[in-house]
């Protein structure tokens, strides 16, 4: 894979809706963690992965994703010590990749935009539904969200 550039915002409204052209419900497991990086399977209708995450700070990380049969995902799922499960919404946008991550269970209520490039790329002006940007705190990290604010559920 490579460095990716990712920056959040809080969404604050539904204006988004009418610019999403796919939904998929994912499942997020955090399986191991070291101060320099995050180890989580993703679980999707579509596709198993295993992913290895920095942690750098600010918008760019390295990342590495491994596509894994679903029996294996599920398997090491298992053994997670943090899950977040979420439906992500795809915007239909020319210059980035933008999600809108709904999340559920005990994280219900939280919504946050994803932008992802592969280098910096200039955002304004961002739509009124955009709210303020969380890129650099790391309480909206999807890892803090399963093991700080979520609770461990993967019957959803």
């Amino acid at each position: 894979m490579g460095t990716e550039y990712e920056r959040k915002f809080l969404v604050v409204g539904d204006g988004w809706r009418e610019q999403a052209v796919k939904s998929e419900k994912i499942d997020q497991a955090y399986v191991a963690a070291t101060p320099d990086l995050s180890i989580r399977v993703r679980i999707t209708p579509a596709r198993s992965s295993l992913t290895i995450k920095s942690r750098d700070a600010g918008a760019s990380r390295y990342e590495l994703d491994l596509e894994i049969q679903p029996e294996d995902a599920a398997r090491i799922a298992q053994s997670a010590y943090g899950i977040v499960n979420k439906t992500r919404h795809t915007l239909s946008c020319e210059n980035a990749a933008w999600t809108i991550d709904v999340f559920t269970g005990p994280l219900e209520g939280l919504v946050l935009l994803e932008v992802e490039s592969d280098g910096p790329v200039a955002l304004s002006p961002l739509p009124s539904w955009v709210g303020q940007e969380v890129t650099s705190d790391s309480r909206y990290r999807n890892e803090w969200l399963a093991t700080k604010r979520g609770k461990r559920d993967t019957n959803s």
